[in-house]
């Protein structure tokens, strides 16, 4: 499909995101898809709507904290971008640099939605297939990395069983490119779907390559189920820091709990007021 005829389809179609930089101050994003009659769980009908995932990381976004540190990051990369709303959020909320990125057949979207929401001075847009090791990801494409990655809803089965091991490797990449002293960070939004098979994959893969994983979950009034956004770091960025993670999937949590507890106890029972305890106790029973 030609740019020219894209544009026609695309204003057949439309849907709008608010972003909130402040009390009373708003910013309308106008997004466009690709094809309104694209195939189900093709690419181009993924990556044509603004889902539920998308609008709670903006949610997210919208916070004080997460604003200063848009302001702050020298690279800001979306990963899966689809219509782009997130990384275009990311843009109204301050962000200098945004790269935009998911598959070639979906960039005339991107390059269309940048272009109507007047972004396309600080927001660039590039094809980018996830790799299954850093050496694969281009050096022209990001090469000092991101200090903040974002994805929306990047989990699904229906992706096949490479895609959560491709996305662990490709976070992993633009984090270890990124300096140190910039503290970088992905967070990704994803609503949980069947047995959460493809979370579980990417938890075990993110163990694989290295990434600490927190998460929050945020649940909207508006949505008929809860978002859980997953906060990625370099584990052993984490170490060197001095950081913890607030949930390691190394060990399911019961067991990680139990473990701090028994070690608790075990230093409790080597101090001294409960060395003189027991010997009490024990002269007594004499």
């Amino acid at each position: 499909m030609r740019h020219a005829e894209l544009h026609d389809v695309c204003l057949l179609q439309m849907t709008t995101l608010t972003v909130t930089s402040a009390p009373g101050c708003s910013h309308v994003l106008h997004l466009a898809s690709a094809d309104e009659v694209a195939p189900l769980f093709s690419d181009e009908w993924l990556g044509s709507e603004v889902w539920p995932a998308a609008r709670s990381l903006v949610r997210l976004l919208e916070r004080d904290e997460w604003q200063a540190r848009l302001r702050g990051a020298l690279s800001v990369v979306e990963l899966g971008s689809g219509t782009g709303a997130v990384g275009l959020a990311a843009s109204v909320l301050g962000a200098p640099r945004v790269l935009l990125t998911d598959l070639p057949t979906l960039l005339p979207t991107l390059q269309h939605n940048c272009s109507a929401n007047r972004l396309a001075g600080t927001v660039e847009c590039a094809a980018l297939p996830w790799v299954s090791r850093a050496s694969e990801l281009p050096l022209e494409l990001a090469p000092a990395g991101s200090d903040l990655i974002l994805g929306s809803d990047l989990l699904n089965p229906v992706y096949g069983d490479e895609h959560a091991e491709r996305l662990a490797a490709t976070v992993a990449a633009l984090l270890a490119r990124c300096p140190p002293a910039r503290q970088p960070v992905a967070l990704l939004a994803q609503v949980k779907r069947g047995k959460g098979v493809a979370e579980r994959q990417f938890f075990a893969a993110c163990r694989r390559f290295g990434l600490n994983v927190a998460t929050e979950t945020r649940a909207d009034s508006h949505d008929a189920q809860p978002t859980q956004i997953l906060r990625l770091s370099l584990a052993s960025r984490d170490r060197a820091e001095g950081s913890l993670p607030l949930l390691r999937f190394s060990w399911p949590a019961p067991l990680l709990a139990a473990g701090i507890l028994l070690g608790v106890a075990r230093l409790l029972w080597r101090a001294p007021i409960c060395s003189c305890f027991v010997q009490a106790f024990s002269g007594y029973r004499k």
